[in-house]
């Protein structure tokens, strides 16, 4: 009897296929985002990210910013897969016992706990690769290979831009996870 891919994928990692797929979606549209940020915010910053992988140019940080979001999508999705639920449960239970909470996160909650709970934790998982990955280890690598880097590189506009992914990623993975 042939297996599907996806119980392969579960047998492999543990995590459903149906999570699998939504993370990469989510992360494809979190990194569309990042790159119209870049664009218009941080051109050298994306130059950067295309010289990780030998090119300075515009074309390749585009492209190397959809790899490296597929590969933080990846860590998110094993760093969130088992935890998300309790903590939104959490949240919800919090709500119940303040009304300033309940005003404001109710309306929220209602359309998409999981979705808003994850854009939450996005955006800071976001600025956490701006930080680390784009203003620390990148220049690391830049330097290891010889190209031009900027140690570090704490720039306001690449944190943005990885905030904007993670913000995007953990929302449209939420979405895709409700349906």
């Amino acid at each position: 009897m042939t297996r599907s891919v996806r119980s392969k994928l579960y047998d492999l990692t543990g995590i459903e296929g149906k999570s699998i797929e939504a993370i990469v979606i989510a992360s494809l549209f979190g990194a569309f985002q990042a790159i119209i940020v870049f664009h218009f915010g941080d051109v050298t910053g994306v130059k950067m990210i295309g010289a990780s992988a030998g090119h300075w140019d515009k074309i390749t940080g585009g492209l190397m910013v959809i790899v490296y979001s597929l590969i933080f999508g990846g860590i998110f999705l094993g760093v969130i897969a088992g935890s998300v639920n309790p903590f939104v449960t959490r949240v919800i239970m919090l709500s119940q016992n303040s009304a300033l909470l309940q005003k404001f996160l109710v309306p929220l909650l209602t359309r998409s706990a999981l979705g808003v709970t994850l854009l939450a934790i996005g955006q800071l998982y976001g600025i956490i690769i701006g930080l680390v990955f784009h203003g620390i280890l990148l220049q690391l690598w830049l330097e290891a290979i010889g190209a031009p880097a900027q140690f570090p590189a704490f720039g306001l506009a690449s944190t943005v831009a990885w905030m904007a992914y993670g913000a995007t990623m953990g929302l449209v993975y939420g979405l895709l996870m409700e349906q």
